[in-house]
């Protein structure tokens, strides 16, 4: 039981580091270059892994309450998720990521 635990913290780093990863290095896991979406900063800039932390641990409390914070996108007048506020980071179609 014990074991079983200890691999929750493991589990979640080694997501981390997958995300963090892709998001620092081009703004695109596989997913998002395949939907054509790239991760910006709000001033338009690549992830640091500061942003790529901040970003996974606020997706993280977005799925935690009931997926809210992937509502708070029908609500926002620049269509962020409530993640992409807490980490100051966003989405957009890859076309728009260059301008």
């Amino acid at each position: 039981m014990t074991a079983k635990i200890l691999l929750i913290p493991y589990y979640l780093l080694v997501s981390f580091l997958f995300f963090g990863w892709f998001w620092t290095r081009d703004g695109q896991t596989a997913g998002l270059k395949t939907w054509k979406l790239r991760l910006k900063t709000m001033d338009g800039q690549r992830l640091t892994w500061k942003h790529a932390l901040m970003r996974f641990v606020s997706a993280l409390f977005s799925w935690s309450i009931l997926g809210l914070g992937f509502v708070w996108v029908l609500f926002d007048k620049n269509d962020y998720t409530l993640h992409d506020h807490l980490s100051k980071t966003y989405v957009v179609f890859e076309k728009e990521a260059d301008k």
